[in-house]
């Protein structure tokens, strides 16, 4: 249990790693239900972190990834936007040098696309086989950019498609996921839309 504890510290920043909480000498002499009540809050105490928003606990590193959604239904924005950002300071430019993967939409340099689009039309290709191994007829074919194309509307384009080839749509609020995550996202929808 040791081992593991500090293997979760050393993941988190120095600043919020904690020391190993410790028993008081006393617990040896307590009753069961009193040691383990005692447990339970050191354990929360020194362990676990409590979310600023709905104050449950997650350890630090599950917490993480609670607060966005938290925010959100608390009705604040998460990360807190900088004063900069407000101004438009931080936005990228026009003649920005990075383009989008029209199959994963993920940004890459104009150097490293052409790089990306194989290996990314391979990892589409093995993830339909995967989903569909008995079904051919199923399998999405990799979205493809048109062969000719203005470049400054690349962009543009390679979003366009990968919306529609790469996104499935939620039955109830029309919102776009990838398919691994919109069976995620329908839990809570369907239960929202159902009341």
């Amino acid at each position: 249990c040791e081992a593991l504890y500090h293997q979760r510290q050393d993941k988190l920043p120095e600043s919020k790693r904690k020391p190993i909480p410790q028993l008081p000498k006393k617990a040896g002499r307590m009753d069961l239900a009193a040691r383990n009540e005692l447990a339970t809050k050191l354990y929360n105490e020194h362990v676990m972190e409590s979310c600023r928003f709905c104050k449950r606990t997650f350890f630090p590193d599950r917490l993480e990834a609670h607060i966005p959604s938290c925010a959100k239904s608390h009705g604040q924005e998460w990360p807190p936007k900088k004063k900069s950002e407000y101004a438009g300071a931080n936005r990228p430019t026009e003649a920005s040098n990075t383009v989008i993967c029209h199959i994963c939409g993920r940004k890459y340099t104009t150097h490293s696309i052409d790089i990306h689009s194989p290996q990314c039309e391979k990892l589409w290709n093995d993830r339909q086989a995967k989903e569909h191994p008995t079904a051919p007829q199923k399998r999405k074919p990799c979205p493809q950019m048109p062969k000719q194309y203005k470049k400054e509307k690349r962009n543009e384009i390679a979003m366009e498609i990968y919306n529609k080839h790469a996104l499935e749509a939620c039955k109830y609020c029309g919102r776009t996921f990838l398919p691994d995550r919109l069976q995620v996202h329908l839990r809570s929808c369907e239960r929202n839309h159902k009341k």
